[in-house]
């Protein structure tokens, strides 16, 4: 549950800060998503990048999550 928590809030950082975040979760926010939705799913793009990083040991690099 933390982590799930973790991971929500993460999201929310990111859909607040992050440029190509933000623009995401405008484009969810344009289909009708609801502010919930658009946190799980900026909390799974979240994970995806830090999965990303650990993966590939490279610096976050914006573009590639257009």
């Amino acid at each position: 549950m933390a982590l799930r928590r973790a991971l929500v809030d993460l999201g929310v950082g990111l859909w607040l800060c992050d440029a190509s975040s933000r623009m995401y979760a405008v484009s969810l926010k344009a289909r009708g998503k609801k502010g919930g939705v658009i946190a799980c799913a900026m909390a799974h793009r979240a994970a995806r990048i830090a999965y990303a990083m650990v993966r590939d040991p490279a610096p976050y690099n914006p573009t590639r999550w257009q």
